[in-house]
Formats: C-alpha cells, sequence, structure tokens
C-alpha cells in the first residue's frame, strides 16, 4: 500500500478523539488513525517493530478495528492498513472471513482464559514451548529474597553458577519457560 497514494486518493487522515466501543463484545479500541473518505473508514495502527511478518493477531486486530469503526461510524471499512513506525511502508490488510475468524478465535480464547482465572485456576503452559524463546517474560533475573509487592507469590526458581534466578512467567504458572541459552 502506498501511504501517499492514499492521501492523493481523496483519504483524510483523523485521529479518532475517543476509543471506538463494542459493549455486547466488551472489546474497545482505538487505531493510530483512521483514513476517511465519504463512509469509507480505513483503520490505521502502527508497528513499531523491524520485522515485517504479519501474524494471526495482526489480522484479528485489524478486523476488530473494521467491526469497531463500521458499528460506531456507519460506514464500511473494507480492509486496515498497517504502517510500519519511522517509514512510509505501509501494508493493507483485507476485512477477510479470515480475518475476522482470527478475531473470533482470539477472543473466544481470551474469555476461556479469563474465565479460568476468575475461578481461580492457572492456564496450562502453551502447548508449543517454542512459543517462549525469545519471550522478554521468559528471560532471567535475579531473585531477590524480599518480594517486591506483599501478593506475589513464591517464584519458581532456578540455580545458575551458585545464584538464584526466576522469570516473571515462571512464577505466575509455576514452571521454568525454555529460554535460550
Amino acid at each position: 500500500v502506498d501511504w501517499w497514494g492514499l492521501i492523493a486518493a481523496g483519504f483524510e487522515v483523523r485521529i479518532w478523539p475517543d476509543p471506538l466501543e463494542r459493549t455486547d463484545w466488551k472489546m474497545a479500541g482505538r487505531p493510530w488513525r483512521v483514513l476517511v473518505r465519504g463512509e469509507t473508514y480505513i483503520p490505521v495502527f502502527l508497528r513499531n517493530s523491524e520485522n515485517r511478518e504479519l501474524h494471526k493477531q495482526h489480522f484479528a486486530r485489524i478486523a476488530a478495528y473494521c467491526e469497531l469503526l463500521q458499528r460506531q461510524a456507519g460506514g464500511v471499512s473494507p480492509y486496515g492498513v498497517i504502517l510500519y513506525a519511522g517509514t512510509q511502508d505501509a501494508v493493507g490488510i483485507p476485512n477477510s472471513n479470515a480475518a475476522k475468524r482470527a478475531l473470533a478465535d482470539g477472543t473466544s480464547g481470551m474469555r476461556r482464559l479469563l474465565g479460568l482465572l476468575k475461578g481461580g485456576l492457572q492456564p496450562e503452559p502453551p502447548p508449543n514451548k517454542r512459543l517462549c524463546f525469545r519471550c522478554p517474560y521468559a528471560l532471567l533475573s535475579r531473585y531477590h529474597e524480599t518480594p517486591l509487592r506483599p501478593e506475589d507469590t513464591e517464584p519458581t526458581l532456578v540455580e545458575i553458577g551458585g545464584k538464584r534466578y526466576h522469570s516473571v512467567c515462571g512464577d505466575r504458572f509455576c514452571w521454568n519457560p525454555p529460554r535460550e541459552a
């Protein structure tokens, strides 16, 4: 997608004043910008990563913004745009059935997780442990005997070279996530 081409095609760049909401879905959010031409609304969000690979979450996010804009603004939102921060590079994502399915899968999974947490249960670690590699929450940090907050639970510790370490994820799920050495 050519960012300046969209502007030249007559799209007006707007900063949406308030978060978009859909109370029946308990969903709210606000895109970075919205391109508007007539009754067409194109949500735009910034992606700060140098990695240009798109994942299911990006399609779900576009579908969510499109749905919220269509509901609140009353127009059509056939696609969204991901703009790479610090560049003029952008990619268009159609508001397709696949994107809507990614949104439905993600929200139902999150609702299941929230139901577990409300019931006092902790979810299991991810079935694919490779997801934990390079995750910032799996990184080890030095363990300090004094908890930072009274509600902190007893951490799951790893001993390396006589020193004790833990990870935020490990503390929460009571396990030691795999990590790169």
